[in-house]
């Protein structure tokens, strides 16, 4: 599996957060441009296991990781569980469903039966 650093709202694998989306395709490899949804204000790129979104002036602001494992620091956040990653995201929030979501450091989780099976790592306020 492959295995990915993040600093919450500063970089992954450092690739900066805000950087142009030609460095960060350059970064991250083989990619498919795709639109999320509908609603979506700018075209996303689907690399092996992740998501990466982009703002409307194709600066990366997100991205979305399904199957790789994820670190912050020395602490594994993808594949884990919720209870493991709230003893260290201390402001993560449910709306009482499956989503939970930490405002402070823009950290968004899809977690069924309290199992991680999505996270999001966000740009500065991406969640307000």
């Amino acid at each position: 599996m492959k295995k990915i650093s993040v600093v919450p709202l500063e970089s992954v694998n450092d690739v900066d957060f805000g950087t142009e989306r030609e460095i960060v395709r350059n970064s991250f490899g083989k990619f498919k441009e795709f639109k999320k949804s509908p609603l979506s204000k700018n075209t996303s790129d689907a690399f092996e296991g992740l998501h990466i979104f982009y703002d409307c002036n194709n600066r990366f602001e997100a991205i979305e990781f399904f199957e790789v494992e994820v670190f912050v620091g020395n602490v594994r956040f993808l594949p884990s569980k919720i209870s493991d990653v709230a003893k260290v995201v201390l402001d993560l929030v449910s709306d009482e469903s499956e989503y939970w979501v930490s405002r402070e450091q823009s950290i968004g989780i899809y977690a069924p039966n309290k199992k991680i099976e999505s996270i999001l790592f966000g740009i500065a306020d991406y969640y307000n």
